[in-house]
């Protein structure tokens, strides 16, 4: 298994290889995966901004931001689907 996912930077590019795998199949992504790349996507947008507005890094002892664990919980359930190593990588991002 790999390691779990615990900056941003880590997980946009497990989600370009996913968005690549379904480019590579010549066919739109399915509903549930653009769904999930979605979700993804809007936990990664979410995260930057809030650090830009923060001017600080996830470790200097703040405590976790509600929204950004639930954006990332949502992104590892519904990637869950088809990509279950990532999954659990995303949801460890959540709890961290």
């Amino acid at each position: 298994m790999n390691p779990p996912i615990n900056d941003i930077r880590q997980a946009i590019p497990e989600i370009g290889r996913i968005i690549a795998e379904v480019l590579a199949r010549q066919q739109q992504p399915s509903t549930p995966e653009q769904i999930a790349i979605r979700a993804v996507w809007s936990a990664v947008d979410n995260t930057r901004m809030h650090l830009s507005k923060t001017h600080s890094g996830i470790a200097d002892g703040t405590q976790p931001n509600s929204e950004l664990v639930q954006l990332w919980g949502d992104a590892s359930l519904q990637i869950a689907a088809f990509n279950p190593d990532l999954s659990m990588r995303l949801r460890e991002n959540a709890e961290y």
